[in-house]
């Protein structure tokens, strides 16, 4: 509301100068800044009411999105678990002129 209509005449009043404007304007800003708002207001949803501290925590368990992505997490590592091995990741080592040798033989490559 503020970035559609009032920042905007605010900035035309400033760049234009405090001049008497028509009252049908004045009045279309008024009533568009009343009318506006109509469509944002959102009816609340009803407070629920729990008998028991055991249940309210366990309806916040079921409802919790992290807790929900755990337990996806824990099943699709339940579901590949046996489909692969753990093997390390290849790694390439290379090393040159480490030994301060007048020899130029000092080139040192490994994989693992």
């Amino acid at each position: 509301m503020l970035t559609l209509i009032v920042l905007p005449v605010l900035y035309y009043y400033f760049e234009k100068g405090w001049r008497k404007t028509p009252k049908a304007a004045v009045l279309m800003v008024i009533f568009g800044m009343g009318f506006g708002s109509i469509g944002f207001a959102k009816e609340q949803d009803p407070i629920k009411m729990y008998p028991s501290l055991e249940e309210l925590i366990t309806v916040a368990i079921q409802n919790n999105p992290e807790v929900q992505a755990a337990k996806f997490k824990t099943r699709q590592t339940e579901a590949l678990g046996g489909n692969s091995w753990n093997l390390p990741k290849t790694e390439f080592k290379g090393e040159y002129g480490q030994n301060h040798s007048i020899y130029n033989d000092d080139l040192r490559l490994s994989v693992s």
